[in-house]
């Protein structure tokens, strides 16, 4: 029995973790484990093999999409250090549940909030797969993130959870009857969040700046063709999109992710490239290129998005801060200088040193996220906090193609679009692309992955979020609660 409800709370999780139309069995995807958690009766030893198993078959399925694009044992040593989370979350609530089941259910949400902050936050930092971002296509349920950060929907869904696992246990002798103010609780929670989310999403607009946006997505696969081949194929498949938007004349067109082939600096064709569409279409350009510098006494190699103006010069640039381990460097490569063969890219790629918006125009400072930097909710923050007043992410997303993976990235923007009430456009050259408001509602609708462009006038940031302000409270009083029920719970008894 309790194999088998390990192994079902692995599928719900998976399914949520991938499927965002069945997002609703977030609230039951643990209650299998927890059941056998809380009834007692198991050994640590055992618990930790549930949720390792219950981890592995829903993060196992989840992650599968990136099998072919990394190496095999970095896979397998990514997967397993998730599943060591899940765990640890399973030793910690069947050890306070010894004790007593209140403290085995007031530890679970709590316990679980903490894991998925520490995960974002240690060594190099893994947010993919929390269980509040299950819920990015939900915009009732997520409004709630503007408040409480996207660990804070965590804590809720697995409050909920808590409460049907209680309330199944119910029928148990012996199972206490402070189980329906679980449940109370857990409704009351509910009705709190829908509340909160139908009301922000009936509220009036505010007065705003707008600002015009566009992205232009090349939908380019690279791999098999040599460097002439692809630049032939760039310049020729931009311009022709670029000119569907001549007659909108937006104030901004963003480009995806390395998208010219080349060191733009360097690249006085496509900076000639620019010049040409500026004039036709009077924007302005984020462009994503790669950024070279190479000098005695210092060498850099940036993954970067530079403004262009409309007559192709360069008006600022911003360095990717967070690179994606193995994609783009190699972790602890100081200390195991061999793990550099398990890295995708051909060159160890240089962090950036600050998060800083960029002026695309005198009223819209525009924080940019490139690709793996979406999922970092507290990353993001930090550039909003600087007066950002729109978010613009940039992908390529081509070893995401045919996969469910693609809308997960864009969910993240939209994630992030709603915790801070900035508006986010995303640009992708395969995958998704797209513009959404402050609320996460779609204000052009995502390309599918296809060349073609999208475009809309969005309303520029006014307000500050709770959460804009605040930042991660709630995960940290979730740790600071986990150490002190465990604390108490491992005192000898009188």
């Amino acid at each position: 029995m309790p194999l088998l409800a390990s192994i079902f709370s692995g599928l719900l999780l998976a399914l949520i973790l991938r499927f965002p139309a069945i997002s609703w069995l977030a609230v039951l995807a643990l209650v299998p484990l927890l059941i056998v958690l809380l009834r007692g009766g198991l050994s640590l030893k055992y618990a930790l093999l549930l949720g390792w198993l219950t981890g592995l078959i829903g993060y196992g399925f989840h992650f599968s999409y990136v099998v072919g694009a990394i190496h095999i044992g970095v896979f397998l040593a990514a997967l397993s250090y998730y599943t060591c989370y899940v765990g640890v979350f399973a030793v910690g609530v069947a050890f306070c549940g010894r004790r007593n089941i209140e403290y085995g259910s007031l530890i679970a949400p709590c316990l679980w909030t903490a894991s998925e902050y520490i995960r974002a936050h240690i060594l190099t930092g893994i947010q993919v797969g929390t269980l509040g971002a299950t819920q990015a296509e939900a915009l009732p349920v997520v409004q709630i993130i503007s408040v409480t950060g996207i660990f804070g929907l965590s804590f809720i869904l697995v409050f909920i959870n808590v409460a049907v696992a209680r309330l199944i246990l119910l029928r148990r002798a012996g199972t206490p009857a402070s189980t329906y103010g679980w449940c109370g609780a857990a409704a009351v929670m509910i009705a709190a969040i829908l509340s909160y989310g139908y009301l922000s999403l009936w509220a009036p607009e505010p007065v705003a700046d707008t600002l015009t946006i566009a992205t232009v997505q090349g939908d380019i696969d690279e791999r098999g063709m040599d460097q002439a081949a692809i630049r032939r194929q760039i310049f020729a498949r931009y311009r022709t999109l670029t000119m569907r938007l001549n007659e909108v004349q937006p104030d901004l067109i963003i480009y995806p992710e390395t998208m010219t082939g080349s060191y733009l600096v360097q690249d006085s064709l496509f900076l000639s490239f620019l010049a040409d569409m500026g004039e036709q279409t009077s924007s302005r350009f984020l462009v994503g290129s790669r950024y070279l510098i190479r000098t005695a006494d210092t060498y850099g190699l940036y993954n970067s998005v530079f403004l262009v103006d409309s007559a192709g010069h360069i008006l600022g640039r911003y360095d990717k801060n967070r690179l994606a381990p193995f994609g783009e460097y190699t972790p602890l490569s100081g200390w195991f200088p061999s793990l550099a063969s398990y890295r995708i890219a051909q060159a160890e790629l240089t962090p950036g040193e600050k998060w800083a918006p960029l002026p695309v125009s005198a009223k819209a400072l525009t924080g940019i996220g490139i690709c793996y930097e979406t999922m970092f909710n507290a990353d993001i923050r930090q550039v909003v906090r600087q007066n950002t007043r729109l978010l613009a992410i940039i992908s390529d997303d081509f070893w995401f193609q045919g996969t469910q993976e693609s809308r997960e990235f864009y969910n993240e923007g939209v994630l992030r679009a709603i915790e801070n009430r900035t508006p986010m456009v995303r640009c992708a050259n395969m995958g998704l692309s797209g513009i959404v408001d402050t609320h996460g509602r779609t204000i052009s609708t995502p390309l599918p992955g296809a060349p073609g462009v999208t475009y809309g006038t969005v309303r520029l940031r006014t307000t500050i979020s709770i959460y804009t302000q605040i930042g991660d409270i709630l995960p940290w009083l979730s740790l600071g609660l986990c150490v002190l029920l465990i604390t108490w719970c491992a005192l000898p008894r009188k």
